[in-house]
């Protein structure tokens, strides 16, 4: 599955306001993806790359973000942090800037965990450096939608406005059309504590 199809009901979610129709969304996107693409997503969705009890910490300095975003983006870092106090979010400066970014967005779900365990994983000497280098190239495989999403991701700040809980009722959904499994669901993940395996 293209990671765009991923960041489209991402969209779709952050303007839902019907915890119902929310886990419906979810519950679509959970039953056209495979197993493996399903647990990443579950991940993602939460602005994870990794269960809970290994978290996730890309230790990307904010102002080396800032400083990759004003390179992608061809701005001033200064007009990155005007904007980055304006809007309060740096994703939406990447959406809004009207950069144009890969159309149509090739990447799989798949390779873009992978671009973001690269950028999670570099460390030591030089390693802001690197990180910057490593988000630049990644970024500039994506559309705009889609690089709102991971910029908020590394930042930790995803606002999609739901938990693990909702994503369980996806699974229920997805599996069954209503939330009747939900309590199999979350007795297994209270055992796993990994929604990416359930």
């Amino acid at each position: 599955m293209k990671f765009l199809k991923v960041a489209s009901v991402f969209d779709a979610i952050e303007k839902e306001s019907s915890r119902l129709k929310i886990t419906k969304l979810l519950a679509d996107l959970f039953e056209k993806s495979s197993p493996n693409e399903a647990g990443s997503i579950s991940y993602l969705s939460l602005g994870l790359l990794n269960p809970v009890y290994i978290g996730t910490k890309f230790n990307f300095a904010d102002k080396s973000l800032k400083k990759a975003l004003a390179k992608i983006l061809n701005l001033s870092l200064v007009t990155i942090d005007d904007n980055a106090k304006k809007l309060g979010d740096l994703g939406l400066i990447v959406e809004q800037v009207g950069f144009h970014f890969e159309p149509g967005g090739k990447l799989s779900i798949l390779d873009v965990m992978n671009h973001l365990h690269k950028i999670e994983q570099i460390s030591g000497i030089g390693a802001q450096e690197l990180k910057e280098q490593e988000f630049i190239t990644f970024l500039k495989q994506l559309d705009s939608v889609s690089a709102k999403y991971i910029v908020r991701i590394i930042v930790g700040k995803l606002r999609l406005g739901f938990s693990d809980m909702t994503i369980l009722d996806a699974l229920s959904w997805m599996s069954v059309g209503d939330k009747s499994i939900r309590k199999v669901l979350e007795d297994a993940y209270n055992v796993s504590a990994d929604i990416g395996l359930i």
